[in-house]
């Protein structure tokens, strides 16, 4: 009976998951060290996205201000970066998507604060760059991109043009291209305002562009509808992805959550979740399990950020984890010995992870509140 108990327990305890935030503490590996850290340096308004289980970030910019060139691969089962250097020519605050394991990259800006309409994708197979040409949207920056992977088409709308200042204008055209043609296409007429550092999303055959309203993308008859948004003080703080677990959309801005039901089209206020501090430039990319990854950005004082974040269903282990951040390899071996049946050495290993958290807590408890360094 007892071994029953046991075994009841550990099942129930592991199924009971829930959709939160959860800090992700990594290690290095000295072998990918070469000439610097093996984990990446503070950064802002650098891409990510993701392929199968593993995270990638390509480029945005540091403390300096020097825009990189580099990608840096995260593997969350082994918590190890790996660094690959030498992609296209440093910038910041690009246009980018991801197709079918292709990540692509249009625009941005460089060192000299100049905007790009250079167009690049990398292949994570042979970890190859190859730039594209074809004749497309004009230079700009911080334009609102998803993909269509049905008709295989990159989106981008909006931006800014010119040189990078502040002072330029605001772009609200619409364009797509076709990875099947090699060819851009321009979509008039185009009904959103002019938009500059939005996010939009795609879900099915719509796309969900976040300004003034909450303007949707109607991929099939080509056409634009919109909805309310809630009465907040959204900023460029602000994060937008979709979360197919829960079939919402979830926008994360100054610690606040709110989510966008896809079914209803109604908006549920989630405050005073464990979840990232508020923060503008971060990059992020959810995996086909719907797990979403954040990284990086700048605070409102300008602090840069190099830690990660996943938002998915977490079991009650990884909830521990990510408060506690001891090693959930102790528990896995605490479940062998529950599933086998082995009472004594269960608890025997319970009692050696609640050990190990409680020393943990000690040492972070006065850091509980900040973003975990990589």
């Amino acid at each position: 009976m007892i071994k029953i108990i046991f075994i009841v327990l550990c099942c129930v305890f592991v199924a009971c998951a829930k959709i939160q935030w959860a800090e992700i503490h990594t290690c290095s590996d000295s072998q990918y060290d070469l000439e610097r850290d093996a984990a990446p340096t503070k950064r802002v308004y650098h891409a990510a996205f993701c392929h199968d289980d593993d995270v990638y970030i390509y480029g945005g910019h540091g403390d300096d201000n020097v825009h990189m060139q580099d990608v840096w691969k995260y593997e969350p089962e082994s918590q190890r970066w790996f660094w690959f250097p030498n992609g296209p020519p440093g910038r910041s605050r690009m246009a980018s998507w991801t197709l079918n394991g292709v990540f692509w990259i249009f625009g941005g800006i460089n060192n000299q604060g100049g905007a790009l309409d250079d167009f690049w994708k990398y292949n994570v197979h042979t970890r190859q760059w190859n730039a594209i040409n074809a004749m497309g949207p004009s230079k700009r920056w911080d334009s609102a991109t998803w993909v269509d992977p049905e008709q295989g088409r990159l989106y981008v709308y909006g931006g800014r043009q010119s040189d990078g200042s502040l002072a330029n204008a605001t772009l609200d055209d619409l364009w797509y291209y076709d990875v099947y043609s090699n060819l851009w296409h321009v979509v008039v007429p185009s009904d959103p305002e002019a938009m500059a550092g939005t996010k939009a999303v795609q879900v099915e055959n719509k796309a969900y562009l976040l300004g003034q309203r909450m303007w949707i993308w109607d991929s099939i008859a080509m056409s634009w509808s919109s909805i309310e948004t809630p009465a907040w003080n959204i900023d460029a703080h602000y994060t937008m992805f979709v979360n197919p677990l829960s079939n919402e959309i979830v926008v994360l801005n100054d610690a606040s959550v709110f989510t966008l039901d896809l079914t209803t089209h109604e908006w549920t206020s989630r405050s005073g979740q464990h979840a990232p501090s508020s923060r503008r430039g971060a990059a992020y990319c959810t995996n086909d399990e719907g797990i979403t990854f954040l990284s990086g950005g700048s605070a409102r004082d300008g602090t840069l950020y190099n830690d990660v974040w996943e938002y998915g269903e977490q079991s009650s282990f990884a909830a521990l984890h990510a408060i506690f951040e001891f090693d959930l390899n102790y528990i896995n071996v605490a479940l062998s010995y529950c599933v086998a049946g082995s009472s004594i050495l269960f608890l025997f290993a319970i009692g050696f992870a609640l050990a190990m958290c409680i020393l943990n807590y000690r040492k972070k408890k006065e850091q509980l509140k900040l973003p975990i360094q990589l």
